[in-house]
């Protein structure tokens, strides 16, 4: 779990890259124009024409330029109207934005790193850190920032004159305050990018459930199964090394921190007064605060600027009758918030994962989207490349996202410069770019769900859950034709490592295991108390007929008597896979011809099977 060799040179090389392309190009590239990449709320040049209002007092938000932040007014206005000659017009406010990334970057690598010290831990207490250590995980942390910082879609908003990195760095800075539980850090994050963008507030769900759960862990079910097997492990062992076994969900099932909670909505209260306050200021005599809200999140929430973006909300209310654009503009906003609290409660043990999720849904389904929305959920991405590795649909999603980057500013030169084309033709790469967003949402939303990271290198069979074998790793030797186990070494507590399947299977190969499929029969109804078989419905003593007719006092059910003198057993054919566990103990068998060795591991109730 070592960081990426060469981090810090690709980090400079990154850096250098953007300094090379502000140097080395007189002009902007004219990608300020460009309609992907400066919106009608982070375009530099409007802020520019907004500073200038202002420095003739009068309204920044006159006419129908200006719709951003009054602070941004204050922070960038005047790196604005400074001129290198020689270099492009906003050099200063293009090299404050390389500052940014590399700020961003490295605040995406400390997130990335206190995930994976986060997962680390949680394997140690499922006993499968050595088996971790040896799969060679991916540093999430130094990948992620290195996706960012040489993602071409940040590249181009660096250099593009949007305010966009801005947003993104506050965004960060809420996630990365909250997964380090600094509730001063976490709310000036969060205040800050909600009062630029406002879609930032749905990330209050996942800031206060990293603040109260913590980081990302598997699922409280698995420690509480392991819980269990310790205390029975230690009753019957009474060694000193499960001595501990009944403080164990003490330490790896957080409670809900309450104190980290109020800190956060505390310092929210104060982070607001005190932007508000700076707003008031600003605005004192043009407009003050109310002209503010119906100028910016107004704005933002009636759509009013129908002007081309990569989004679909420009062209249907360019289409859609006037007597239906309030009710659709309900339609379109309320769409992000039914989403909320379904996804908290599946994620709720995955807040950062939630965060992530929350932003890709947000920048889909947003007014005003750009390029550089995107480059901030892709780079939050990649800290969760371990758990994704097997997403499908990969490849398609990285060719759908470059032939829309290219496709889109062909298709708006053909519409609106060279007329051969209409409005139909960009629209189809934005509505493309919207189906490639859902897609990758649901894919990265499903494929952690069917497919845990931390089962990836278990044997769920006897995790007591309705989960079959799906995948076992296993490393063929030269000399033999069998797969084989590397290293099987249970600990002192052995019962329970085998329940989590702690066996280190070797890397070098994946085999699905083809498997016929069980049958389901019986395994919803109550079993025999006695045997284990499946028990007749109706009896009061809950045994099956076998059970019961060798009883003293019979049910009136089962009151009739076998016909033979022997009393016949009811058990489960050994050709037929009757049940799930005899199922998987067979798969087991057939695919790993060393399994017998370790049955000494196994619980008594497989071993009777």
């Amino acid at each position: 779990m070592a960081g990426i060799r060469g981090y810090w040179a690709l980090t400079a090389a990154a850096i250098a890259f953007r300094l090379l392309l502000l140097l080395c190009f007189p002009k902007d590239l004219h990608l300020g124009s460009r309609p992907e990449v400066a919106t009608p709320l982070t375009s530099l040049r409007r802020l520019a024409e907004g500073y200038w209002l202002k420095q003739a007092s009068m309204s920044p938000y006159s006419g129908s330029m200006y719709h951003g932040s009054p602070l941004l007014l204050s922070f960038l206005g005047q790196l604005t109207i400074r001129r290198v000659e020689g270099r492009p017009p906003h050099f200063y406010c293009s090299l404050m934005f390389v500052v940014v990334d590399f700020i961003t970057a490295i605040l995406i690598r400390a997130t990335g790193q206190k995930l994976l010290l986060s997962r680390h831990k949680s394997f140690q207490v499922l006993n499968l850190s050595k088996l971790v250590e040896a799969s060679g995980i991916v540093n999430p942390g130094d990948f992620a920032s290195l996706v960012y910082l040489w993602n071409p879609l940040t590249i181009v908003t660096c250099m593009g004159s949007s305010t966009s990195p801005i947003d993104n760095l506050m965004v960060v800075m809420a996630i990365y305050g909250a997964c380090s539980r600094i509730a001063p850090l976490a709310a000036f994050g969060w205040v800050f990018a909600t009062h630029l963008s406002l879609y930032p507030m749905i990330l209050i769900v996942p800031v206060i459930l990293l603040l109260g759960y913590g980081l990302d862990a598997p699922p409280s079910k698995l420690f509480l199964h392991k819980t269990s097997d310790a205390s029975s492990s230690g009753a019957l062992n009474q060694s000193p090394d499960n001595s501990g076994a009944s403080r164990l969900t003490d330490n790896t099932i957080h409670t809900f921190s309450w104190v980290q909670v109020f800190h956060f909505v505390l310092w929210v209260f104060i982070w607001l007064c005190y932007v508000l306050l700076l707003s008031s200021i600003s605005l004192k005599d043009v407009g003050g605060l109310s002209e503010m809200f119906r100028k910016t999140y107004g704005f933002i929430l009636t759509v009013e600027d129908l002007s081309p973006n990569i989004g679909v909300l420009w062209y249907f209310f360019a289409e859609v009758f006037e007597f239906f654009r309030n009710f659709f503009l309900i339609v379109f906003h309320v769409n992000i918030l039914f989403m909320i609290f379904p996804l908290a409660i599946r994620l709720k043990h995955r807040p950062c994962f939630l965060a992530f999720v929350y932003i890709a849904i947000s920048s889909m389904l947003k007014s005003y989207p750009s390029v550089g929305d995107s480059a901030l959920y892709l780079g939050l991405l990649a800290l969760f490349c371990n758990e994704l590795a097997d997403m499908h649909f990969s490849f398609f999603l990285f060719c759908g996202y470059i032939g829309v980057s290219l496709l889109s500013p062909v298709m708006h030169n053909l519409w609106i410069w060279r007329g051969t084309g209409n409005a139909n033709f960009y629209f189809a790469t934005g509505l493309a770019y919207a189906c490639l967003q859902t897609v990758l949402v649901v894919e990265t939303t499903l494929g952690p769900s069917n497919h845990p990271f931390w089962w990836r290198w278990t044997t769920p069979s006897n995790l007591l859950l309705p989960f079959p074998l799906f995948l076992v790793r296993v490393r063929f030797l030269p000399d033999d034709e069998d797969p084989k186990i590397v290293e099987a070494q249970p600990s002192s507590i052995s019962l329970p490592v085998f329940h989590f399947g702690a066996l280190l299977f070797g890397r070098d190969s994946l085999v699905p295991m083809k498997c016929p499929k069980p049958s389901l029969r019986g395994l919803n109804k109550p079993k025999c108390i006695k045997c284990g078989n499946v028990a007749r419905s109706r009896c009061p003593f809950q045994s099956c007929k076998s059970c019961c007719a060798k009883a003293e006092n019979p049910c009136q059910i089962h009151d009739k008597r076998p016909v033979s003198s022997s009393i016949s057993v009811e058990r489960p054919s050994d050709d037929v896979f009757t049940t799930g566990a005899s199922w998987r103990l067979n798969s087991l068998r057939q695919h790993l011809p060393v399994f017998y060795g370790q049955r000494d591991l196994l619980p008594g109730r497989m071993q009777q099977i």
